[in-house]
């Protein structure tokens, strides 16, 4: 089974558990409050997660670049703040211990991937210098090693290197007019069928 984690408002993800059916699971961060997760720590400093109330999930999507106060509606207004930080650092901890695949990885500053600015994007993007489209405008979207839109094998290869050394597994890349990747981030649409089958794969071949 794949746990997608998610706003409540992420239509995306919902579509994505849907087209997944039952070898799927979407909880939202006020789900998770009542779920059973377990971080422990070796002697060593080694960090074990698991998932005892879910047994059956062995890879994660992530689609939360943190935890927001609204995402904790069940919780005391004036608690609110606290508990999203509280749990929103749980699962950085708990997403960068999980023994199985989980597609975006956490970072320092976001539990998607780098959590970068738009501006720290496009200054990736000038220093990695991926090759101009032949054709201007439209997005990419990249799945591991594969690609999802109208560029050539240069620029998708490129692309896949690019979302690697970033940490994402899962990116979204726009071309312009001219042709050239000037933005990326890491909230492709997940729930395009093609994508969907390509992540599922990706995640059983982890």
């Amino acid at each position: 089974m794949r746990l997608i984690l998610a706003h409540s408002d992420d239509a995306a993800a919902r579509r994505l558990a849907s087209l997944w059916g039952d070898d799927a699971l979407l909880l939202t961060p006020a789900l998770l409050c009542a779920e059973r997760m377990t971080l422990t720590v070796d002697r060593r400093g080694r960090a074990a997660a698991s998932l005892p109330s879910r047994p059956a999930v062995r890879a994660i999507v992530c689609r939360l670049g943190g935890v927001r106060c609204g995402d904790l509606s069940h919780v005391d207004s004036r608690d609110a703040a606290y508990a999203a930080a509280e749990l929103d650092a749980f699962l950085r901890a708990f997403l960068a211990a999980w023994p199985g695949p989980v597609v975006n990885r956490p970072s320092d500053t976001c539990l998607n991937g780098p959590g970068w600015r738009p501006a720290q994007w496009a200054a990736a993007l000038a220093v990695a210098h991926p090759p101009q489209s032949a054709a201007g405008g439209g997005e990419v979207t990249v799945v591991g090693e594969r690609w999802f839109g109208a560029v050539s094998d240069e620029l998708g290869w490129a692309l896949a290197a690019f979302a690697k050394a970033s940490g994402c597994t899962l990116l979204r890349a726009s071309i312009s007019a001219a042709g050239t990747v000037d933005t990326a981030d890491a909230w492709p649409d997940v729930s395009a069928p093609p994508v969907a089958e390509a992540l599922r794969g990706l995640l059983e071949d982890a």
